[in-house]
């Protein structure tokens, strides 16, 4: 994935998956219909310190509704992990707060805003929730499902800035598929060191670095719009 893969060929076919990839159970195309039960289960669980009660019923209402074909103790397992990314994530923004140039300062990431509530259980924010978490198990020992990567940054996939939307497109518009891979892949390398960040097609000539999301806007547009062409 991204810069895992290093031919061309690969990338195209896991590019192409995305477009045609299965919908995660429970989840919705935000441009046209109204956030379902998994949505707002997931608002719930990010919103709740993990030491509250109601933490094991939220994750026993949402395994049900994923469908998944192994059993809650290892989906418990996968919420653990979770927990244990945020924290070390935590550490970084926290550690970084010293360094003199701003370049090397990592913000807080974001949660939904309000009036982004109809992003929750959505396509685009599983789509970029995929995309994190196959960089992810693919560095490590995880087998985490992609609500984890929604989780860890739930603006992920929203075409602008954390929460400021520039324009709303259907999941499968180029410009969402951009926007998804994008983030995901700045994502990765500013919070878990991992990719080659938002430049996600490795081009040779960018004005701006792979760690600032101006990087790869045009390029990355344009690839889209010609690939699902």
């Amino acid at each position: 994935m991204l810069s895992l893969l290093s031919e061309q060929k690969d990338k195209l076919e896991y590019f192409r998956s995305l477009c045609e990839r299965e919908h995660i159970p429970g989840s919705h195309d935000s441009e046209k219909e109204i956030r379902g039960e998994l949505g707002y289960l997931m608002k719930q669980l990010k919103e709740s310190n993990h030491n509250s009660p109601i933490v094991d019923e939220l994750l026993l209402k949402i395994y049900d509704i994923l469908q998944l074909e192994y059993s809650f103790k290892n989906f418990y397992k996968e919420y653990m992990i979770y927990l244990r990314l945020v924290a070390d994530r935590q550490d970084k923004i926290d550690g970084s707060k010293g360094c003199w140039w701003g370049w090397c300062k990592l913000g807080e990431v974001p949660t939904l805003e309000k009036s982004k509530w109809n992003m929750w259980g959505s396509y685009k924010q599983f789509i970029f929730g995929k995309c994190v978490v196959d960089v992810l198990n693919h560095n490590s020992e995880y087998k985490l499902h992609p609500i984890w990567g929604c989780l860890l940054n739930p603006t992920g996939g929203i075409v602008g800035a954390g929460n400021q939307e520039l324009v709303s497109r259907k999941w499968d518009s180029y410009i969402s598929l951009h926007s998804c891979v994008h983030d995901s892949g700045g994502y990765l390398y500013n919070y878990e060191g991992l990719g080659i960040g938002y430049n996600y097609l490795n081009t040779y000539k960018t004005l701006f670095p792979s760690s600032s999301p101006m990087c790869c806007q045009y390029a990355g547009l344009m690839f889209w719009k010609n690939f699902k062409n």
